[in-house]
């Protein structure tokens, strides 16, 4: 599934997409977020981080969920919901790029397969 938007901020518009795949190999859920940024500032690099649902103050804190933020001047800092699952850092699984030709920031991560779901691969198999 993918999902693009085209964001006005301040007069800064910032183009977003947002596509929610799976590993065939493994199974994992992953979701890849390509943000450009046009008017990025020259020497600057986009930042990401992660937040919890109770350092969020816009709605009530719901522990289903975190958050993934991306900064870059001079925009202002954009926030996307997605599962509180652990992320999986090894190798491979999770990666961020910076194009500051096209200005474009890429992430792209895997979530860590549940109990459930380590143990409903087993029972597939």
């Amino acid at each position: 599934m993918c999902v693009c938007v085209c964001v006005m901020f301040l007069g800064y518009s910032v183009h977003i997409q947002v596509t929610k795949s799976r590993d065939l190999n493994t199974r994992q859920r992953s979701i890849t977020f390509e943000v450009e940024y046009p008017e990025a500032d020259e020497g600057f690099q986009p930042r990401h981080r992660f937040m919890s649902a109770y350092e969020q103050k816009v709605e009530q804190a719901d522990n289903s969920y975190q958050y993934v933020l991306f900064a870059c001047d001079p925009y202002e800092t954009i926030g996307f919901k997605i599962p509180n699952q652990p992320i999986d850092k090894r190798e491979g699984r999770f990666f961020t790029s910076w194009d500051a030709r096209s200005k474009l920031f890429v992430l792209q991560l895997y979530f860590e397969d549940s109990p459930e779901e380590q143990q409903r691969e087993k029972v597939e198999e």
